[in-house]
């Protein structure tokens, strides 16, 4: 799991907006769920909480009482969350939304396995996904899904998908989410990087061990795409006795790691 945060981004601005925030996620669709599955949104969410995020769209909010209605300006960072799912469930669900309005303003999550996926495409946080590929008969499998505040989605754009990776741009900084299953043979590995920008900021699963080099030959393309994009590895911050990931990296441009 990775979580962070993006500094010095590029200053936002709008007093104008007439959309409002959803409302929290109410009791009553929590008591629906069996007292297991609201045990599971208790664990996660107290996990998430180590690390004491609050969307910057929140920070930001402001009300105008004449017109009724929230705005936002002066967003100088945003909180950015990226998690393997292991298929995105009604639970999972749920505990994305609770934490997209009040601790996130962008997830990623990778391995969705496009459970519920026309659903979710009609939900007002969603942004986007990688390409969903019907098969009769199987689960579906991979998936990565980038949702946002809602107040936030006008300012992101889409700018490339592949099978394996979302490519955004938001506050004019490039975002590149991705997840390389450890299948995923050299050749297409390689080819996932012959894209036509150049990213502030890439994040998600890459199944390397960039501190052993393992695989090699992956290791060795990761790094030459990351020297040629002038991209540095960020030090995970440990808040818990969890594990620091070894899988699962963020590289970002050098004004991003202060």
């Amino acid at each position: 799991m990775n979580i962070m945060n993006i500094f010095n981004t590029n200053t936002f601005n709008n007093n104008n907006s007439e959309n409002t925030l959803p409302s929290r996620v109410t009791l009553d669709n929590f008591f629906k769920l069996s007292y297991k599955k609201l045990k599971l949104i208790h664990i996660i969410d107290k996990r998430l909480e180590l690390y004491e995020f609050k969307s910057s769209l929140l920070n930001n909010l402001n009300y105008d009482s004449n017109k009724n209605i929230f705005y936002y300006n002066e967003i100088h960072n945003l909180n950015i969350l990226y998690i393997n799912a292991n298929g995105l469930g009604d639970v999972k669900q749920i505990i994305t939304l609770n934490n997209l309005i009040y601790k996130y303003d962008i997830i990623f999550i990778s391995e969705s396995w496009f459970i519920d996926h026309e659903k979710i495409i009609n939900e007002p946080y969603f942004v986007s996904s990688t390409p969903l590929k019907l098969k009769k008969g199987f689960r579906q499998i991979d998936g990565i899904y980038c949702f946002a505040n809602p107040l936030m989605k006008k300012m992101i754009k889409v700018l490339y998908l592949t099978k394996y990776s979302i490519t955004i741009k938001v506050m004019g900084k490039i975002i590149k989410a991705i997840y390389y299953p450890p299948s995923l043979n050299n050749e297409k590995f390689d080819n996932e990087f012959n894209d036509l920008f150049k990213p502030d900021l890439v994040l998600g699963d890459f199944n390397i061990n960039i501190y052993k080099q393992y695989p090699l030959k992956k290791h060795n393309i990761l790094n030459k795409y990351c020297s040629s994009r002038s991209l540095y590895p960020l030090i995970p911050i440990k808040k818990s006795n969890i594990c620091l990931p070894r899988l699962d990296h963020v590289f970002a441009k050098e004004d991003l790691k202060r």
